[in-house]
């Protein structure tokens, strides 16, 4: 039997272990999205540069859908950066919670008071919040601009099938 003590830690460093892995693979699906979403308005930009293309696609509805598809794209990669940097923002402003929270505690730095960090440790929430909004903008913007690729490609290729 383990003691009373024991069980508290042991589920403490499992919440750390499992937070840490949570934080790298909120940055691998950032970075995923951001990498497909410049590859995709490549990919787009491409296609407008396509002379065959062009003179393929239908004229009104093609062309607007296109222009969405391009906008599309850039959204999602602005949402994409703009999240890395609130990121960035949140891990220095929590990094300095926790040295001010350290020094706090061991006597070496007294002008700090438990409200001024517990604003910061607000602000720190926030940009955490942020950060999740900038996220769903990346992964939605992302996904319309790709179903709207899809159509413009359908629209382009499928009479041309046999």
């Amino acid at each position: 039997m383990t003691q009373p003590t024991e069980a508290p830690n042991k589920h403490r460093d499992r919440f750390v272990r499992w937070q840490g892995i949570t934080i790298t693979q909120f940055g691998y699906a950032i970075n995923l999205i951001l990498t497909f979403a410049t590859a995709a308005l490549g990919f787009s930009i491409a296609l407008v540069r396509d002379k065959e293309f062009r003179e393929l696609l239908p004229q009104h509805c093609g062309k607007w859908l296109l222009i969405g598809v391009l906008i599309s794209f850039a959204a999602s990669i602005v949402a994409g950066l703009l999240c890395v940097l609130n990121r960035l923002r949140d891990f220095r402003t929590t990094a300095q919670i926790a040295r001010r929270r350290q020094k706090l505690e061991t006597g070496t730095d007294s002008a700090q008071t438990d409200a001024e960090l517990d604003k910061a440790s607000e602000e720190a929430g926030e940009l955490g919040e942020q950060t999740w909004k900038f996220f769903w903008t990346q992964v939605v913007t992302f996904g319309i601009g790709m179903v709207g690729l899809c159509l413009v490609v359908a629209l382009v290729y499928l009479p041309k099938l046999p």
